[in-house]
Formats: structure tokens, sequence, C-alpha cells
């Protein structure tokens, strides 16, 4: 059981632990990789102290900041959350307790392969499978994906609907699935159509999941407040769940690392401050 555990590694998510290790929690950082700004091709030139630093120096520093006040960084992609009297976070390999949860995951900048499907949320297709399972229960559904995350969703829907055809968008996998290339997604009566380049097929629910589940994700899981795709947040950077805390670009405007890195602070902060 840790104090806290944050979900990113950027400056975000380090900032926080810094200052929660200082003042005398137990922290860790979980983190699929050091996020964008790990690139020798972005220059750095409007952060204090730092003229035309490269990005994967600022990062990298900061965590070696972190490591050496004794701070603990797992890089292993988050693929569940779970709340209840604590928060319980699953990775492929593992499953971690935490007092205090932070969503310091960034947003994503890749885009989607899959043709236009969001006009249909919520009208068909889903992209939480916990949120919206029950809804297909006894129903023909299927799920687009082919990573740990889609297995973790898949596997929440093989217990509420009557079949679960996986697609995987002419991306290898090396179970039972669909391989054709997706064309679009469409209406038909009250299914969902999905077009491929070879056929179409009809199911009731269509379950997105080709890719690693971002802040939006995680806050639709824990019924965590949004407002345009951003993490509604306080002051303190506490969002309207007891504990769950959300800093960096995932509340939004200005994406700045100076922003970043203030709300880590006010966020450790406020955890500290009411630490039992």
């Amino acid at each position: 059981m840790f104090d806290v555990i944050i979900i990113g590694g950027g400056p975000a998510g380090i900032s926080a632990g810094i200052y929660l290790i200082r003042g005398g929690l137990s922290v860790l950082v979980l983190a699929k990789n050091k996020g964008h700004l790990d690139n020798t091709e972005i220059t750095i030139d409007n952060y204090y102290g730092t003229p035309n630093i490269k990005g994967n120096e600022l990062v990298n520093s900061g965590i070696s900041q972190y490591q050496q006040l004794g701070g603990k960084i797992n890089f292993e992609e988050v693929i569940f959350l779970k709340s209840h009297t604590n928060f319980e976070i699953i990775t492929k390999t593992s499953v971690y307790l935490a007092k205090t949860l932070i969503l310091a995951t960034g947003i994503k900048n890749k885009k989607s392969k899959l043709p236009n499907y969001e006009h249909l949320i919520g009208h068909g297709i889903s992209k939480c499978a916990t949120c919206d399972g029950f809804f297909f229960k006894g129903l023909d559904v299927s799920i687009v994906g082919n990573n740990d995350y889609m297995e973790h969703e898949k596997a929440v829907l093989e217990k509420l609907a009557k079949s679960v055809t996986v697609f995987t968008n002419n991306v290898s996998y090396d179970k039972k699935a669909n391989h054709e290339q997706i064309i679009s997604f469409s209406q038909s009566d009250d299914k969902i159509k999905i077009t491929t380049a070879n056929s179409s097929y009809l199911y009731d629910g269509v379950f997105i999941a080709d890719s690693e589940p971002s802040a939006n994700e995680f806050a639709n899981i824990l019924g965590i407040s949004m407002e345009n795709n951003q993490i509604i947040v306080d002051d303190n950077c506490q969002t309207n769940i007891n504990r769950i805390y959300a800093i960096g670009d995932v509340t939004g405007e200005p994406k700045q690392i100076i922003k970043a890195v203030y709300q880590g602070m006010k966020a450790a902060l406020h955890i500290i401050k009411n630490k039992n």
C-alpha cells in the first residue's frame, strides 16, 4: 500500500512526487514511458533557468531528482483502476494499492487509426466496457483493439454479452480475431455496422479499445467530472472524487510545463496537509 500513486511520469507527476516524498509520504509513479517531452528534437526555451534545454534532458533530470530522494518509478502501462476504500491500480503484470491517486497522464497526441466513430459514442459505440457493458447484457458485441487494455475490456464484456468478436483493424494479434481493415462505422436500424475492406458486420454494440486508456477513460471509470474532454479540478487540483487529483495537460489550457509543475506542487501540498 502506497500513500500516493501517480499515473504519469512527465513534469506534472514527477514534480508532485518530489514534494510528496519530501513531505514524508510513500510514493509510486507508474508510467508507460517518459512522455512526449522525452525527445532530442524538442527544445524548450521558455522554462525558468534552463534556456535551450532539450526535452529529454529536462525529463531525465526531473526523474533523477525524484529517484535521488528515494522515489520509485515503474514503467508499466496502467490498464484499469478500481475505487474501494482505497484505490486499486492494475497493470499488465501487477496490482497496486494506494490511499490517494493522482492522474498526470498528459493527453494523447497520437490519433486513432480508426475511421470516424466519435459521432456514434453513446449511440451503440462505447469506449468503456465497465461503464456501458451492462447495457449489452445478453447481446452480440464487438471490440476493436489488440493490446492489454483490449484484453481487459474483453474480459469484462465476456461476463455480460452473448458473444464478443475482436476486430484488430489489420494489426497482428495471436488470438482468434477478425483482422480485416475497418473502413467505417455506421448505424443500421438499432445495430452498429462495421464495414471492412472485404465485408460488413452487424453488432448490437461496439467497444473501442485500440490504444492504452487515457485520463478520459479513467475519469469515466471512476466517475470523475469532465468538461470539454478536460478533468475538472478545484484550486487544490482535486477532482469531485475525494483523494483523486488531476494535474498537467489533462486539466486543460495552458498546456505548459510551468503549469504542470505548479499543479504538481499544489496537489502534493494539499495531500501532505491532509494526510492522516
